[in-house]
């Protein structure tokens, strides 16, 4: 059993300059007042430590208080509360490249990014074009991240460009209001022993600017395991047996993925690839008039090295909302628990009894 001793300040400091002396081999005379400065320094560092992380603890344990978006987003999530999540303006566009002067043309799988003249940004998966006018082949395809090929609508036609109207090879292509970015990590024998949970979090400074960050919403989210497609759940132990599930956890800087092990879900395995496809989006703010993209990026011919020529036209794309701010999922966490009848606040409780039609029997 432990012993409690008490020391004063005097046989402290006599302590130490023993203990000094005899790891340093030289006698050090510590000034009483000089420590004692030290000392109350250090007192207070300390408390304000012990002061901050107490006083986040009971903040960060109440959603009427919570500051951090974690802790903001498991409470709506521990009381039901479906967060509405942002969603990107999504349509097609037609783009056009003119083959007056050309017989053939390669394009190699390449994502492509439409913007407009504020820079607002329109992204599709990699697509891969093959037109030749002498055998009579226009075709395009889009790569999906699981590397199946989606076969786009393709047509000929005249098509009015800067420089006049042009016969064109015209392809639709789907395109999201987002920036996406793809995230590898390979799962370790450490990740999955001993029904270990595997937790990957993915550093959202890794891809985005801090600026981009800020003024965006977090969009889709899609998870792989070695090419198979993981389901999001909102706990591990909602996942089936035979499925390959995953939860995801927000924060202002960061996502963190929690995989299926064997318990909840069906176990992953040492050397498995996580290939997790991330988007954020402005949402409405993203909502675009008609025909004001243009491609962003450039499309080289693989026969010839040279860049091919564009016109892009598209309908008004204005079908994107906004996401919760984590203000507004505390605010109707809260209303959502009053509009299932569950008493939560004061009022709640005077309204309840003031309008409990037993209870006025009884007034």
């Amino acid at each position: 059993m432990l012993q409690r001793y008490t020391v004063t300040y005097p046989e402290l400091v006599e302590i130490l300059s023993d203990e000094l002396k005899k790891n340093l081999g030289v006698d050090i005379n510590l000034h009483q007042l000089q420590f004692l400065g030290s000392y109350t320094h250090m007192l207070s560092v300390l408390g304000e430590n012990e002061l901050f992380y107490t006083s986040m603890l009971a903040n960060e344990s109440f959603l009427s208080r919570a500051m951090l978006v974690s802790s903001i987003m498991e409470h709506a999530k521990s009381l039901n509360y479906a967060v509405k999540r942002a969603v990107p303006a999504k349509g097609s566009v037609t783009l056009y490249i003119p083959v007056d002067e050309i017989t053939k043309f390669k394009v190699s799988p390449v994502e492509l990014e439409f913007v407009t003249a504020d820079n607002i940004v329109y992204s599709t998966f990699p697509i891969s074009i093959i037109f030749d006018k002498e055998k009579s082949i226009s075709v395009a395809y889009m790569v999906s991240i699981t590397k199946e090929l989606l076969k786009l609508p393709t047509f000929m036609g005249r098509v009015q460009t800067a420089t006049g109207t042009k016969f064109s090879v015209g392809i639709q292509i789907p395109v999201s209001q987002s920036y996406k970015f793809l995230h590898t990590y390979i799962l370790t024998e450490t990740d999955v022993e001993n029904y270990n949970v595997p937790t990957i979090v993915i550093p959202l400074s890794m891809y985005l600017p801090s600026t981009v960050i800020e003024s965006m919403f977090l969009g889709d989210v899609e998870v792989y395991s070695s090419g198979v497609k993981c389901t999001q759940y909102s706990y591990l132990f909602e996942i089936p047996k035979s499925d390959y599930g995953f939860t995801l956890g927000v924060d202002v800087d960061s996502l963190t993925l929690r995989l299926s092990n064997g318990v909840f879900g069906r176990a992953q395995k040492a050397g498995s690839v996580i290939t997790s496809l991330i988007s954020v989006t402005l949402g409405s703010k993203g909502n675009i008039d008609a025909n004001s993209l243009s491609l962003k990026t450039t499309l080289i011919d693989d026969y010839t090295g040279g860049v091919l020529v564009t016109t892009t036209l598209h309908s008004a794309l204005i079908n994107g909302e906004d996401g919760e701010t984590p203000n507004s999922i505390r605010l109707n966490t809260i209303r959502s628990l009053r509009g299932q009848d569950r008493l939560v606040s004061y009022d709640d409780f005077r309204v309840t009894i003031l309008y409990s039609s037993s209870l006025n029997s009884l007034l």
